[in-house]
């Protein structure tokens, strides 16, 4: 984890807040903003800056990267890496005039993301870019399947086995006291992901996302 570079400027915010590896940037923004006491769009006005988390998830503008980079002290290409811009037309298909994931194949999601509750936990709801490619379905980090729907109960939108099918994302359901997803009245981290099938070697081809 890279640490905040540079000495302490008028531009700096004097409280730091580091990513967790793999995080992505909305997650980051939202929780530095808790950990501000303020919401992400309290912190982004702040820093003069109109753009949306969700926009920005997809690719930073110049103007935000040196901003992010000059108040929190973290690297310019270390904010790049927490957005998809780099699996754009490989992964994702990214219109980036209007900074948002152009309609998919068929086989690919178009929005939401899955998650590990199990990370979620452990990370205190700090969600991964990762879980946001179409191409990953398991955590590597704890050998279970990501959940791709809400695991917390019933709603009006459940089918007939009581699944909701509408997928979850951190910028759709609201925050809990400590910020993570809740739907229902529950955290989206007490949810129990299924385990992966025995006998499956989990590992990641080098430099490569799963």
């Amino acid at each position: 984890m890279s640490s905040p570079r540079g000495g302490w400027t008028a531009a700096r915010i004097p409280i730091v807040l580091n990513p967790v590896p793999g995080e992505a940037i909305d997650s980051w923004i939202e929780a530095y903003a808790r950990r501000l006491r303020t919401c992400s769009r309290g912190l982004l006005d702040s820093l003069g800056l109109p753009g949306s988390p969700r926009h920005m998830v997809m690719v930073l503008t110049d103007i935000e990267r040196d901003v992010l980079a000059a108040a929190t002290g973290l690297d310019p290409d270390l904010l790049d890496a927490m957005t998809l811009h780099r699996f754009d037309g490989i992964a994702v298909t990214i219109n980036r005039r209007r900074r948002i994931a152009e309609h998919p194949p068929a086989w690919r999601r178009h929005t939401g993301s899955r998650y590990c509750p199990t990370c979620l936990r452990e990370d205190n709801g700090r969600w991964q870019l990762q879980w946001r490619l179409p191409w990953t379905f398991a955590c590597l980090r704890h050998h279970q399947l990501l959940a791709d729907t809400c695991l917390l109960g019933v709603s009006e939108d459940a089918d007939e086995s009581g699944v909701v099918r509408a997928s979850c994302a951190p910028t759709n359901v609201d925050a809990g006291p400590r910020g993570w997803g809740v739907r229902l009245g529950r955290h989206l981290a007490d949810g129990r992901a299924r385990e992966g099938p025995p006998g499956v070697s989990w590992r990641s081809a080098p430099g490569r996302a799963v």
